[in-house]
């Protein structure tokens, strides 16, 4: 027999080739993202991508690229960024057009803060 669904995991970070990247509520939470934060990539010596806050809105005065913004005005904690160069990296990495990432723990790193890994190998685009 084959399975309709196939996989069930559901995106948490979607990254398009127009720069549009989009981050779900569970990947803010963990991230403690805000309005005006600026997100950005890193490469660890393993080659694998974490997701981290680069600067706190707070720190940060004026317009910056992948600069977050809420998708919704009312409670809702999913939110919008655009930078075509984490977008290009991303897609790149993946070898599409349009990647749709699960996530993996956060952890912590020194100096940063709380990064979390994605899982770029498992690109959910149907």
């Amino acid at each position: 027999m084959e399975s309709i669904l196939g996989s069930t995991r559901k995106a948490d970070v979607s990254f398009n080739a127009n720069g549009r990247i989009d981050i779900t509520a569970r990947v803010s939470k963990m991230l403690t993202l805000a309005a005006g934060d600026v997100i950005d990539l890193g490469i660890n010596d393993d080659f694998e991508t974490y997701l981290y806050i680069k600067h706190r809105c707070k720190d940060i005065m004026g317009n910056h690229e992948a600069q977050v913004y809420a998708t919704n005005k009312g409670a809702s904690m999913n939110f919008r960024a655009h930078s075509i160069r984490l977008c290009r990296y991303v897609l790149k990495e993946c070898k599409t057009n349009k990647a749709r990432l699960p996530v993996g723990k956060p952890i912590y790193i020194a100096d940063i803060g709380v990064c979390i890994p994605l899982i770029t190998r498992n690109n959910l685009q149907k």
